[in-house]
């Protein structure tokens, strides 16, 4: 339409007068800023769009492709809507959208853009490492508090079949780490060297469980990606062990909790959850997690009770690093919690995995019977 501009003379202020759009539709403005507001209903009577064929493109996110079209004027709105309904889970606002290698929000003429052009969904998660105070975290995240309880991590002595393989392993990871104690001093580059035999040995006392542990394994998720020092890996499912400094336990703690939301992000796209869990359900099982600077422990879990997701962190345990004896009563405290943390989590997949299946099982039968 065509746009005149009065001028009241009572208040100096500005009015838009529209003309030609079948109103006369005015708004009150400042001479700063003027903006006429003209209803839906008087652009759809009198304004001509233009005839636009529907296009589609391909939409690709963590190496899964899907298809979208638009079968009318092209909007970053309705791009963003449409990706927004293909991968639900996401929180779009936290991805950027490229066409051709372009964001999206410098594109000149998205309606120019030919057919199948590929609109790709980066994610804008921030290193783990990013995460240096538990504030930073909780700002972020989903995360309702962050609660010291050491009763969520209550040891289980009737796991162990056997006291004396505890007391045998006990002994060997005493004599690995006095070994590496020769060799190694205990700066932060060697540190993993003497938490990883402790790791292991809780590991192998579960006997052939099927627990395993992955070293440097990569978890991008919507809030946080990078490397964790171990994964302690049941049925896809993890348990994350961060490698913290000793002067930023801090921040070792704030990186382990965006660690653990990462790793449930997966429950929700990654191919090998959704084949296990294909119901959901999985809030039932804990995520569970471990920092660690070698002499000392804490030990995390983020759980969903009451409607929310809460983050429980224990009391710090030592494991004092000077060959003597005292350092065998602190490695089986620290295997005993570490089992158990694992037997605790391991149950409650099981638990899952079999309701699900006799769920299936039903649901054939019941799908049988009415055939």
């Amino acid at each position: 339409g065509i746009m005149s501009w009065i001028e009241n003379e009572e208040d100096g202020q500005l009015y838009a007068k529209a003309i030609g759009l079948g109103a006369n539709d005015i708004c009150l403005a400042t001479k700063k800023r003027a903006e006429v507001f003209i209803t839906n209903k008087i652009l759809a009577r009198n304004v001509v769009k233009p005839d636009y064929k529907a296009k589609e493109f391909i939409c690709e996110f963590n190496n899964t492709q899907e298809t979208i079209i638009l079968e009318d004027f092209i909007t970053i709105e309705r791009i963003r809507y449409k990706v927004k309904q293909i991968w639900d889970q996401l929180n779009i606002e936290e991805f950027s959208l490229l066409i051709n290698f372009i964001n999206i929000d410098d594109y000149p003429d998205l309606n120019s853009l030919p057919n199948e052009s590929i609109i790709v969904v980066q994610s804008k998660c921030q290193p783990f490492s990013s995460f240096t105070s538990i504030h930073r975290v909780l700002r972020f995240s989903n995360i309702y508090d962050v609660i010291t309880d050491n009763n969520q991590f209550s040891k289980d002595t009737n796991i162990l079949s056997s006291s004396i393989a505890i007391d045998t392993m006990v002994d060997t990871i005493y004599n690995e780490l006095v070994r590496k104690l020769v060799v190694y001093d205990t700066s932060w580059s060697n540190l993993r060297e003497f938490v990883s035999p402790v790791l292991i040995g809780a590991i192998v006392l579960l006997d052939e469980s099927g627990i395993k542990m992955i070293a440097g394994k990569s978890i991008s998720g919507r809030l946080a990606n990078g490397l964790i020092d171990y994964v302690i890996v049941y049925q896809s499912v993890h348990l994350c062990v961060t490698i913290a400094k000793k002067w930023e336990i801090e921040s070792g703690i704030a990186q382990n909790i965006a660690q653990l939301v990462a790793s449930r992000d997966l429950f929700t796209y990654e191919e090998s959850f959704l084949k296990l869990f294909p119901d959901s359900g999985t809030n039932v099982i804990p995520s569970s997690g471990i920092i660690s600077t070698g002499s000392e422990w804490i030990f995390s879990k983020y759980v969903f009770e009451n409607d929310r997701w809460n983050i429980y962190l224990s009391k710090s345990y030592s494991l004092t690093l000077d060959k003597s004896e005292y350092m065998k009563i602190q490695i089986k405290q620290l295997l005993l919690v570490i089992a158990s943390i694992l037997t605790h989590q391991k149950t409650k997949i099981d638990e899952l995995l079999s309701f699900n299946k006799r769920r299936k099982t039903n649901n054939n039968q019941t799908i049988s019977e009415n055939i």
